[in-house]
């Protein structure tokens, strides 16, 4: 009996400046079923791009990757798909299965027709059966798995922008190549700050360090080559800041995508709700803040061991002092809610809730430090 593994890729569809950098992903993770839950467009508005020939037979070039649709059978609730990869003189043979009835901001009508459709994709006779990928329209959903396959990861709204944050546990092992792909833009979820609020165990085998750690020894994760721009242990306290640079590894000629990674070490005791340092973590935000105002504002990946304690309490602080730079109110229920809403096991202790009191009458008492109101 065949064994498959299933590689999620959380919520994000192709887009058409991210088409080859998805058939980069499932070509070099050996994927051969797609698994769709998108329509191309929905009320009027574009949800995912043509990632294939849209006639049977037709053939269409993404890059260096050439695919072509030799078949194509379409049903009441989903279609089915038979296409042909070729890349580097290499075929490969995809399978792809487009759910129909499933529109957006709703829920599919009624159950029988997704449980047939999962029949269909789940019985499917493959020789070799790789990974199953999964995309849907733009927004990353909350995944978790006990097994470690795929990346758990919850994208969440910041004060001043939607999907500021996505949270997301320190890369395992066998998902350092899927987290930077996310950060690359591969899920069309680009992201140019990186937040660790974990220390890295070198005796836990379950943290994997994801970037290289000497100037000019660039590693290779998945496609993607890392490599360490500089690295400064000395400004902040408490604080490292890592600036790298991520590129495929064909692309000789590409520029490389820059990702500055602030690290917070030595503030956060293992088994505390939250940092024994308040200023540090708002030293931490502002730096994060700075570095989008003088590069591009991206969703800002923020990860810790489990992903959702300190990511999310990060991220509820961070839309508290948003709130106080614009508005001058303090509303920490509101803070929370916004970020449980996406992440609901993040729900805030009453300890953490006194946490982010004084957080905020930290920086009301010292916001000419971090920012003037706007």
């Amino acid at each position: 009996m065949a064994v498959a593994w299933v590689l999620f890729v959380p919520g994000q569809r192709p887009k058409l400046s991210t088409i080859t950098d998805f058939w980069r992903l499932i070509w070099h993770k050996d994927v051969n079923r797609i698994v769709m839950l998108t329509g191309l467009c929905e009320m009027g508005k574009r949800k995912c791009q043509e990632y294939w020939p849209k006639d049977v037979g037709a053939t269409k070039e993404f890059g260096a990757f050439v695919v072509t649709t030799v078949l194509e059978d379409e049903y009441a609730d989903y279609a089915y798909r038979k296409l042909r990869v070729s890349y580097k003189k290499e075929e490969r043979v995809m399978h792809h299965f487009h759910f129909l009835s499933w529109t957006d901001k709703s829920r599919p009508d009624h159950t029988f027709p997704l449980l047939a459709f999962l029949r269909r994709v789940r019985g499917f006779d493959s020789e070799a059966l790789g990974p199953l990928v999964v995309h849907c329209r733009p927004r990353l959903d909350q995944l978790f798995n006990d097994h470690g396959d795929y990346i758990n990861a919850v994208s969440v709204d910041g004060y001043k922008s939607r999907d500021a944050y996505i949270l997301t546990q320190m890369p395992l092992p066998e998902t350092v190549s899927d987290f930077l792909h996310m950060a690359y833009n591969s899920y069309g979820t680009r992201s140019n700050a990186i937040v660790m609020l974990n220390e890295l165990d070198e005796d836990d085998l379950t943290c994997a360090t994801y970037w290289p750690t000497e100037v000019d020894s660039p590693v290779e994760f998945g496609g993607l080559t890392v490599s360490l721009v500089s690295e400064d242990k000395q400004q902040h306290r408490n604080i490292i800041i890592r600036d790298l640079d991520i590129s495929t590894s064909e692309g000789e000629n590409e520029q490389p995508h820059r990702v500055r990674q602030f690290q917070l070490t030595n503030c956060w005791s293992k088994d505390s709700p939250f940092p024994k340092k308040m200023g540090v973590l708002l030293d931490l935000m502002e730096l994060v803040t700075r570095w989008q105002q003088q590069s591009e504002v991206t969703p800002v990946t923020v990860h810790c061991l489990n992903g959702v304690e300190r990511s999310a309490m990060f991220a509820m602080a961070s839309y508290l002092v948003d709130m106080l730079k614009v508005e001058q109110i303090v509303d920490v229920y509101l803070a929370c809610r916004f970020i449980t809403s996406k992440c609901p096991l993040a729900l805030p202790s009453l300890e953490q809730y006194q946490f982010l009191f004084e957080l905020a009458g930290s920086f009301m008492s010292d916001f000419e430090t971090y920012s003037n109101f706007k």
